[in-house]
């Protein structure tokens, strides 16, 4: 993971309200958190971690599984 800074706990209804930099740190932490657990975590883990909403987690990581970063 980079050593910018992220969000953290940043309280939104979904991701595209993101800036460009704060989704792909959200989803730089998603990958690092799955890849920390053995491969699997589940939305609701992932969300309470991030602080997120678990809606803005789902959303996140469908488009990461969309563009084949991670699987179901």
């Amino acid at each position: 993971m980079s050593t910018r800074s992220c969000i953290s706990g940043k309280r939104t209804n979904e991701a595209s309200r993101l800036s460009k930099s704060d989704l792909v740190c959200l989803e730089e932490r998603i990958v690092q958190l799955i890849s920390s657990n053995g491969g699997e975590q589940f939305h609701l883990e992932i969300a309470k971690v991030l602080g997120m909403p678990k809606s803005t987690v789902n959303s996140t990581f469908n488009d990461l599984q969309q563009r084949g970063v991670i699987q179901k």
